[in-house]
């Protein structure tokens, strides 16, 4: 939902250059982008790179990698928690 509304604070702002208007802009906020969503934005990039349309996909390939990868990363985040763990890897 938040998403949503960024987009409409966007599109404000854009109308407000495009009529000339001195009236306030909406502030923009930068959004957090979810890393387990990777592999859709790339497809999605891509092929709209290409000007192809939207498919709601993404490679399998892609979503496997992504998903070890965010595993990884989660696992890592969570063994850093406990110090005997890193003095393993000492």
């Amino acid at each position: 939902m938040e998403a949503a509304n960024e987009a409409a604070r966007r599109a404000v702002n854009g109308i407000l250059d495009a009529a000339g208007s001195r009236k306030r802009k909406c502030k923009i906020w930068d959004m957090y982008k979810f890393d387990l969503l990777t592999p859709w934005r790339v497809h999605d990039w891509v092929r709209y790179r290409k000007g192809l349309p939207w498919d709601g996909g993404a490679s399998f390939f892609s979503r496997v990698v992504n998903l070890l990868l965010y595993a990884g990363k989660y696992a890592w985040g969570k063994a850093k928690k406990f110090n005997w763990f890193l003095n393993v890897w000492k």
